[in-house]
C-alpha cells in the first residue's frame, strides 16, 4: 500500500512540473512570434489595465508660435495733437477701434475756442450792419438824396468788415463746429487707433504731446506680407465689405 501511494504522489509531481514549463514555452513562443511581426504580445492579466483605440488620421500640420516686432512706416501713422490749449473733457477713441474721417476722438474744453467763436459772432454782426449801411447809401444815391462821399465811406467799412469776417471764419475752422468752449478733436483720415495717451481731466497744450495715434486700414495686409516675406508660406485674404474688415491668414 505504501508503495502504491508513493508511486501516485511521484506521478502527480511529475505531471505538475511538466505543465508549467509547457505554458511558459507557449507564452515565449507567442511573444517571439509577435516580435517577429513587429508587434507586442500582451497577457490577458495586463489587458485589463489598457485602453486600446483605433488610430485616426491627423492633420499633420504642426503649430508654431513666432515672435516679432511690428514697425510702422512714418507715413502710415497719423498723430493727433491738441489744436488749442485746454483741458480734456472726454476721450472717445480706444486702441484697436476703427474710425472714419471726421470721427470724434476726444473733446477739449478751451477758453481760446470760446474767444474765437465769440469773435466770429461779432464779425458776422459787424458785416451784416456794414452791408445794410452800404445798401442804404446806394439807394439814397439812386434817389438823388445821398452823398457820394458817404456811400464811399460805407463801402470801405463793408470791405473792412468782410475781411475781418474772413479772418474770423478761418480761425473758427480750426476750432470746428459747436458753440462755447468745447472742441471736438476728429480723426484726420480713415484708419485704426493704435494708441491713446489722452486722459480725461488732463491739461494739454496746443501742438504739444501726441494724444491719439492712428494708422491706415491696410495694416493687416502689411503685417501679413511681412510675415510671408520672413517665413515664406501662403497668404489668404478675406475682406468683409459690411464691416470694412480685412482678415489675413498665413500658413506654412
Amino acid at each position: 500500500m505504501k508503495n502504491l501511494m508513493l508511486a501516485l504522489a511521484l506521478c502527480l509531481s511529475v505531471t505538475a512540473c511538466s505543465e508549467k514549463p509547457t505554458a511558459q514555452k507557449r507564452g515565449d513562443a507567442e511573444r517571439n512570434k509577435a516580435a517577429a511581426g513587429g508587434g507586442v504580445a500582451i497577457g490577458d492579466a495586463s489587458r485589463a489595465f489598457l485602453t486600446i483605440e483605433a488610430l485616426q488620421p491627423g492633420s499633420g500640420a504642426a503649430e508654431r508660435s513666432y515672435f516679432g516686432r511690428t514697425a510702422f512706416r512714418p507715413r502710415a501713422l497719423s498723430s493727433v495733437t491738441a489744436p488749442f490749449s485746454g483741458r480734456v473733457a472726454s476721450v472717445s477713441a480706444e486702441p484697436g477701434q476703427r474710425v472714419k474721417t471726421g470721427a470724434t476722438l476726444l473733446t477739449i474744453q478751451s477758453s481760446d475756442a470760446g474767444g474765437i467763436r465769440a469773435a466770429l459772432d461779432q464779425a458776422r454782426i459787424k458785416a451784416r450792419v456794414a452791408e445794410e449801411a452800404f445798401a442804404r447809401q446806394t439807394e439814397m444815391i439812386k434817389r438823388g438824396v445821398g452823398l457820394e462821399v458817404e456811400r464811399f465811406d460805407a463801402e470801405m467799412k463793408l470791405r473792412e468788415a468782410r475781411s475781418e469776417l474772413d479772418r474770423a471764419e478761418r480761425s473758427a475752422a480750426l476750432v470746428g463746429a459747436g458753440r462755447g468752449t468745447a472742441i471736438e478733436v476728429r480723426a484726420p483720415v480713415d484708419g485704426i487707433v493704435v494708441s491713446v495717451k489722452a486722459t480725461s481731466g488732463a491739461t494739454v497744450q496746443a501742438g504739444g504731446d501726441v494724444l491719439v495715434t492712428t494708422t491706415d486700414t491696410h495694416l493687416a495686409r502689411n503685417i501679413a506680407e511681412a510675415v510671408q516675406s520672413a517665413y515664406k508660406g501662403e497668404l489668404d485674404f478675406h475682406y468683409n465689405r459690411e464691416e470694412n474688415l480685412l482678415r489675413a491668414t498665413w500658413s506654412r
